[in-house]
């Protein structure tokens, strides 16, 4: 039903009619055939809308930034917000019902078991590492059922505001949960999809930085991602107009994209970069590279057309990279303004990332797994407490640690996304003579109880690991921070401490605490 649902909403955008660009590059031909598949398509659309607002006060459809999604009964509803990072979960139960409270909570728990196990493309589920229970773990196939009934079912609540008559003249009741992603879920999604963006901006002579600020301008990492002109997936093309141009460029083909190719995210990503890449030779009269940049940023948007009716108004082969943006800022339809704006603004918050991503490879093997079963099958138990509140103003945690023998003690930060294991120098320590040592924090009498306080990343959890024989070892130092200051935990070091023997490996304690 989510994929049915997903493919007759794009009808509502072709139904209310297009703002299509450059749509001189569509053939008559082509135009037949679109017609013959969107009549249909249609018809579908009305009767799954009406259907929905016998039941509904209101209807909600999907649009760049949310991924909605109803049940088969069309009685319970799914918002996932990509901008702001939360899933909202809804259902209308009739209210004469006396077992509407049990029966929201079971939709809903229903509804919450289908969204998590819909995948973008095989093997990719769409929300996969963007949503942690209470003990920091990223939910799963192995504890979503405990999540669903222990943490999603219990905070369903009756919405304040009176019962509604729906069209088939029922009296209804709305309950609702909402639950949020992790903080920092549009860099996890920026991650999930930077194999695609490497492969296509290779192929297509773009840089990274580029297609990452565009997605994230035009869909905020959703790839089921509809607009009110129409346009799909990632990075939001119009079937008929961009989409037909992009797959002509890269196939040869005057086709039309269908909605389900274009909510494949590799095959978005791939006719973006296509498209983006006709732009550039499109205006290939302009050889400046950022001031080429600009303009193209401004015809994905707003289609070359719109450009080409700006540009000829001003003598921009005369003109500065930041006249030309400036021109493209005061002159271009408003919409566009503000996205030039954005993509330019957001490409350098990728530029680290992107460096990041490409210095520093993953490490293998699902490490909280492998950590976790460190501190529970460990021979000492490491006591650990934290107290975020002392430290709210400036996010930084503080770590209480009693030990009773001689060694070395290393924090661990573990992404959400279960593929980085950062160590954490601490950069106070207390009482003075516990000294920090290249990675390590030495314990120079038993019995001792020491403060540590460091910032990890928001959204990591952590895991405080004791050890006797051999500090851990990292690849190489991460971004430097003004706080705290982190290398990558090799994987070496991590089959090391799962060797009790080559390592004397005491023991674990861990901290399940996500910095929100």
């Amino acid at each position: 039903m989510k994929r049915f649902f997903c493919a007759i909403l794009i009808c509502s955008v072709f139904f209310m009619g297009w703002a299509v660009p450059h749509a001189e590059s569509l053939t008559q031909a082509n135009s037949e055939i679109y017609k013959e598949w969107d009549v249909p398509a249609q018809k579908e659309w009305k009767a799954f809308k009406a259907g929905v607002e016998k039941k509904w006060k209101k209807f909600v459809h999907s649009t760049k930034e949310e991924w909605v999604s109803y049940d088969a009964g069309k009685d319970v509803r799914s918002v996932v917000n990509f901008k702001d990072g939360y899933i909202l979960f809804e259902t209308v139960i009739p209210k004469d019902d006396p077992d509407a409270a049990e029966k929201a909570r079971d939709k809903i728990g229903k509804q919450a078991g289908d969204i998590f196990k819909e995948e973008a493309v095989p093997g990719k589920k769409i929300l996969e590492n963007l949503v942690v229970n209470t003990k920091g773990f990223c939910i799963s196939v192995s504890n979503q059922k405990e999540f669903i009934t222990k943490e999603i079912a219990p905070e369903v609540r009756q919405v304040a505001e009176k019962s509604f008559f729906s069209k088939d003249g029922v009296a209804r009741q709305k309950y609702t949960v909402r639950i949020p992603m992790v903080k920092g879920h549009t860099k996890i999604l920026a991650k999930k999809y930077m194999p695609l963006v490497r492969k296509y901006v290779k192929e297509f002579h773009l840089k990274p930085e580029l297609i990452l600020a565009i997605i994230h301008t035009e869909s905020y990492f959703n790839p089921r991602a509809v607009s009110h002109c129409g346009a799909l997936g990632l990075m939001q093309l119009v079937p008929k107009s961009g989409g037909l141009q992009a797959y002509s460029h890269v196939y040869g083909e005057e086709t039309i994209p269908s909605k389900d190719y274009l909510f494949n995210p590799e095959k978005n990503i791939e006719l973006g970069c296509a498209y983006f890449d006709w732009l550039k030779i499109h205006f290939k009269s302009v050889k400046e590279e950022v001031k080429r940049r600009y303009i193209c940023i401004c015809g994905y948007n707003c289609g070359p057309g719109n450009v080409r009716k700006v540009l000829k108004r001003h003598q921009i082969f005369s003109m500065t990279d930041k006249e030309v943006y400036q021109v493209l800022r005061r002159e271009t339809p408003e919409e566009t303004r503000g996205y030039i704006k954005n993509v330019v603004s957001r490409m350098p918050n990728y530029v680290p990332f992107i460096s990041d991503t490409d210095s520093k490879p993953d490490i293998p093997g699902k490490l909280w797994s492998r950590l976790v079963r460190l501190a529970e099958n460990a021979s000492y138990k490491v006591k650990v407490q934290t107290n975020q509140e002392r430290f709210k103003a400036d996010d930084h945690l503080r770590i209480t640690c009693h030990v009773q023998k001689q060694g070395y003690l290393t924090v661990l930060s573990i992404s959400p996304d279960d593929t980085r294991a950062d160590i954490l120098y601490p950069n106070k320590l207390h009482p003075d003579n516990h000294v920090a040592e290249k990675g390590k924090i030495s314990i120079p009498a038993q019995g001792d109880d020491f403060v540590l306080r460091c910032k990890p990343p928001a959204g990591d959890s952590l895991i405080v690991v004791f050890h006797t024989k051999k500090r851990i070892n990292a690849y190489q130092d991460g971004e430097g921070k003004p706080d705290a200051l982190f290398k990558k935990m090799s994987e070496s070091s991590l089959k090391h401490l799962e060797s009790e023997k080559n390592q004397g490996f005491l023991g674990a304690g861990k901290v399940l605490t996500s910095l929100e």
